[in-house]
């Protein structure tokens, strides 16, 4: 019997399709590829189109359901050229690259997951694209200081960070008719 190509076949179809080919199947390991569906064949021995007996067993891989978990990499200081070597040997993906405002010309100045800071050490899923925010080598670069009220404070935290400036003062005011979150108040004051 020729072996089938089971590449990406879906584990509940699986016994179905080779009994009804007079062969059998065994799971012999799972691993995660993210370009794969969850619960599908990864690989499989003996490789398609290779001549077995009637009943020989196929051993196949699976794709996990979710990704296993890295902990996250301290990236901060380094070149952005190492910062790369680092999350592909993590299995981790570059997600955007910011650049900001800092005399540290290439060097990685913040590390983020969908918006949010991440600290080296914490469990992220493999495979997970980390956004970078990089110093451009320019320094201090004066501009008109932009209108962040009524803005919520997540936003404009980033929107800062990404012109290499960092919040102050940050003073919450309970008896504002104003959402909480949002920014009512800021010094220096817009277009300054």
């Amino acid at each position: 019997i020729i072996v089938p190509d089971l590449d990406g076949m879906e584990l509940s179809e699986l016994e179905d399709f080779l009994s009804a080919r007079a062969l059998r199947v065994q799971i012999s390991g799972s691993n995660y590829l993210p370009d794969h569906k969850p619960l599908t064949v990864i690989g499989q021995y003996p490789p398609a189109g290779a001549i077995v007996k009637q009943r020989r067993r196929i051993y196949v891989s699976i794709n996990t359901k979710n990704p296993p978990k890295v902990k996250m990499p301290d990236l901060i200081n380094s070149s952005l050229k190492n910062a790369l070597l680092i999350l592909k040997t993590k299995g981790l993906q570059l997600g955007e690259v910011t650049y900001v405002h800092d005399l540290a010309q290439n060097a990685v100045l913040n590390q983020l997951i969908n918006g949010e800071e991440i600290e080296p050490g914490e469990l992220i899923p493999k495979g997970i694209k980390i956004d970078l925010f990089v110093g451009n080598g320019l320094g201090n670069v004066r501009f008109d200081v932009p209108d962040l009220v009524g803005r919520p404070f997540e936003q404009v935290e980033l929107f800062l960070l990404s012109h290499g400036l960092k919040v102050g003062l940050k003073t919450y005011v309970p008896e504002s008719n104003e959402e909480y979150g949002i920014v009512i108040k800021q010094r220096p004051a817009a277009f300054e």
